[in-house]
């Protein structure tokens, strides 16, 4: 259940003009909350799940191999990926996810396919990092078959993501559920090694390019 279960147009009218001064939860533009392992559980050859919060966010991120290397009727294949025949499926609100090469690690170690399902436990704001950062945790402690090797740990790492909310010519890091809803967009910059891999914009009702174009650069 939201914190905040509805805005009304005031507060995101208070929240846009707020921002251009200050943010008000008392963070700086570019603080981001820490992130928090409430449990790791099952962590086994077929499956793995974990809770993970930033301050009051809470999501649940669980992850299950199948024998089935075919996935049939997802009503979220089309959102996941352009390939009919991937492996992965997707289940819950996490709707903009790209696997970056998770597909076809799965397939070439393990004629599996994988069910990755999100259950948000509590919104305030910015589910999108915390899936991701749930989700690596769960790819670096499972365990794998490979063709050279039985029972070894995965050691898959994605990409991480870093979520800004963009007002305007203004922009802040890890948006809190009245910021997400306050902005005009929301921009999740996805990087491995420091390189940014991934670019996702949502919600854009106005994106200057050059605030993009700074976003790129940090």
């Amino acid at each position: 259940m939201n914190i905040v279960q509805k805005l009304s147009q005031d507060e995101k009218t208070y929240t846009q003009k707020a921002v251009k001064k200050t943010r008000i939860n008392g963070r700086s533009y570019n603080e981001e909350r820490k992130y928090k392992i409430l449990s790791l559980d099952h962590i086994v050859t077929a499956d793995g799940s974990i809770k993970v919060s930033k301050c009051e966010s809470v999501i649940e991120v669980s992850m299950k191999f199948k024998e089935n290397s075919r996935i049939i009727n997802s009503c979220l294949q089309n959102e996941i990926t352009e390939n009919k025949d991937s492996p992965i499926e997707l289940i819950g609100d996490i709707k903009s996810f790209k696997d970056y090469g998770l597909a076809n690690f799965i397939t070439k170690n393990k004629i599996f396919s994988m069910v990755i399902e999100t259950t948000v436990i509590n919104d305030d704001g910015n589910i999108y990092d915390l899936f991701y950062f749930g989700l690596n945790k769960i790819l670096l402690n499972i365990k794998i078959d490979t063709e050279f090797c039985k029972n070894v740990y995965s050691r898959y790492v994605l990409p991480i993501s870093y979520t800004y909310a963009v007002f305007g010519n203004h922009y802040i890091v890890d948006p809190d559920f009245i910021e997400e809803n306050s902005c005009d967009s929301l921009v999740h910059i996805l990087k491995s090694s420091e390189e940014i891999v991934g670019i996702i914009v949502e919600k854009c009702k106005s994106l200057d390019p050059y605030v993009l174009a700074e976003l790129i650069t940090k």
